[in-house]
């Protein structure tokens, strides 16, 4: 469980990582936007790297919330796969600077224990999919030659296209509304 003064660190991390890149998440930044000194920070964490490793796995705590949720879940595959589309899309609406953390390929490029994490959360997020199509493939809801591989690139990839053009554009549209829409097409041409 984070203090109070940890939770306001990996607040204000989040933000220079949207604002400034993971080159302008500096312990000497950070402090500065809280308005600590540089010591204090590293009375809360031991480095950066802490810093990092304790967002990721805030994102995988969430996740494995979401899993706990869906399992409890009644509703037929589509709309619990629309559901969980849809969860994804309200947290980015509800706390916008998370795209620059998530989808920031610069964050593991250097360094192999982040990217094991980030990995460790994209492979679970996929599990959940491929349950989901696999269930619809017994219940021949869907055709038996879908191949669930592919389509949960595309469903992850379709969504991380739309979660960047909505940042990109000063999320002026939006992102929720326009991710059902997607969903709604690619379930249409999973069930062709």
């Amino acid at each position: 469980m984070l203090t109070k003064r940890q939770e306001e660190i990996i607040e204000k991390s989040i933000l220079i990582i949207d604002e400034k890149g993971i080159q302008g998440l500096t312990i000497k930044n950070l402090s500065k936007s809280i308005g600590i000194s540089e010591p204090a920070i590293y009375r809360h964490f031991d480095s950066k790297f802490d810093i990092l490793c304790t967002i990721l796995n805030g994102f995988k705590k969430q996740l494995m919330q979401r899993v706990h949720m869906l399992e409890q879940d009644k509703s037929e595959p589509f709309i619990k796969m629309q559901n969980f589309y849809t969860q994804v899309l309200h947290r980015f609406v509800k706390t916008p600077s998370l795209v620059s953390v998530i989808f920031s390929e610069e964050i593991f490029q250097n360094e192999a224990r982040l990217a094991a994490k980030v990995m460790e959360i994209q492979q679970m997020n996929e599990e959940i999919v491929k349950g989901m199509l696999t269930k619809l493939k017994q219940t021949k809801q869907i055709p038996e030659s879908t191949n669930i591989e592919m389509f949960s690139l595309l469903f992850f990839g379709s969504m991380r296209q739309l979660v960047r053009q909505w940042k990109y554009s000063g999320h002026n549209f939006d992102l929720v509304e326009k991710g059902n829409t997607l969903f709604s097409t690619l379930i249409q041409t999973i069930k062709k």
